[in-house]
């Protein structure tokens, strides 16, 4: 059989299109994605396994891992330990399965598809974008591709057909549109956002108490450049090296190590994972967190934690859209300030510690996300 034989036998096979049996199993719910990263895309895929499961909802799962990581990772234990073969199992590859929503979660997973995929038959079909094409995006420089919109879209309209994008948040919307406006053309692209789920029930909230002294400020995140401010004066202007505050960091620092030549005395760091966000949150006083500014952060899962159990959130304007009047905005050269000034308000700090954790229920929670499965065929 020719090259473009095969690819037209195997479009007919995955689409099934070529014999039209009846699926072997059927799902409510087939989610597709990497299921070996560590970060918010395993959070936002095992939040969402949860909350079907917990709805009396059969989930699929299949695992398609990025062809460019060398060596593959194992799934994460995360996204195995909720597999039990019954409401939350496995789609094998040869597999031919039907489903209301076809769920296919980081779309550089399908920059390079795999040879053999299953026959999915799913009545709505779904890609949340919930990273941007490039690694950041500013006017002088574009950044490193990490995947590229026509060939995603053309790999995943080979294999499953007909289908909608659905962006993380507004600022991966916004730089599809605006940065990548000739490539969208042909891509079906909703004007609502998938959010991913924070279950305030999984977040020990922070004590009612004042703020400490000296003030414990913290973050936390995968230990990664992008992940912070790219000079050493917006560094130090966000996480003070002085007497009146402690850094905790959650996630490990070697970034910050570099670029600010060594780490403050001030500063204490747990390695990736060594804690739970429920473990480490509730002890701080603020929750600060200043990425890259030319790198379009998807969501925020890091903030939005921090601001469900209750921690007081300092965030640069841009996430405003996004949080309203759960966090609070300052450009950096402001933030000790604020810090300084919310820390000796009890009363600015309690309203603080309550409208994080307000917002988050009403944008984010459990309900909210109920609200945007049942849009999508699927009423929880």
């Amino acid at each position: 059989m020719t090259r473009s034989g095969e690819q037209l036998h195997r479009s007919a096979r995955l689409r099934g299109t070529g014999g039209g049996d009846a699926a072997e199993r059927d799902f409510d719910v087939v989610i597709v994605s990497d299921l070996m990263l560590p970060g918010g895309t395993t959070v936002s895929n095992v939040s969402e396994i949860r909350l079907l499961a917990a709805s009396g909802k059969r989930v699929g799962l299949f695992h398609h891992p990025r062809r460019d990581y060398d060596p593959p990772r194992p799934i994460n234990p995360k996204v195995q330990e909720l597999v039990d073969g019954r409401d939350v199992a496995w789609v094998e590859p040869d597999a031919k399965v039907a489903c209301d929503l076809l769920l296919m979660r980081f779309p550089p997973f399908a920059s390079r598809l795999g040879g053999e995929l299953p026959c999915i038959d799913a009545k709505r079909k779904l890609l949340v974008v919930n990273q941007t094409p490039l690694t950041h995006y500013d006017t002088e420089e574009r950044g490193a591709e990490v995947w590229d919109v026509a060939g995603v879209h053309a790999n995943l309209s080979e294999w499953i057909g007909d289908h909608e994008w659905i962006a993380a948040g507004p600022r991966v919307r916004d730089a599809l549109l605006t940065h990548h406006a000739g490539a969208m053309r042909g891509v079906t692209l909703a004007d609502w956002y998938w959010y991913p789920i924070i279950d305030t029930a999984d977040l020990p909230t922070r004590p009612d108490r004042a703020a400490s002294r000296p003030v414990r400020i913290g973050r936390h995140s995968r230990d990664d450049i992008t992940k912070w401010p790219a000079s050493a004066d917006t560094l130090r202007s966000c996480y003070p090296a002085d007497s009146a505050f402690e850094v905790h960091v959650l996630g490990g620092a070697v970034a910050p190590r570099r670029i600010l030549g060594g780490l403050p005395a001030n500063w204490t760091v747990h390695p990736f994972d060594a804690l739970t966000p429920g473990q480490f949150l509730p002890g701080l006083d603020f929750f600060v967190y200043y990425p890259e500014p030319s790198m379009l952060e998807a969501f925020g899962m890091a903030p939005a934690e921090a601001m469900a159990a209750g921690v007081p959130t300092v965030l640069p304007p841009i996430f405003e859209p996004l949080f309203g009047e759960g966090a609070l905005y300052a450009e950096p050269g402001r933030v000790r300030s604020l810090l300084l000034e919310l820390a000796d308000d009890p009363e600015r700090y309690a309203q603080a510690q309550r409208r994080g954790p307000a917002v988050i229920r009403e944008r984010f929670g459990c309900d909210a996300h109920r609200a945007r499965f049942a849009a999508m065929g699927v009423a929880l």
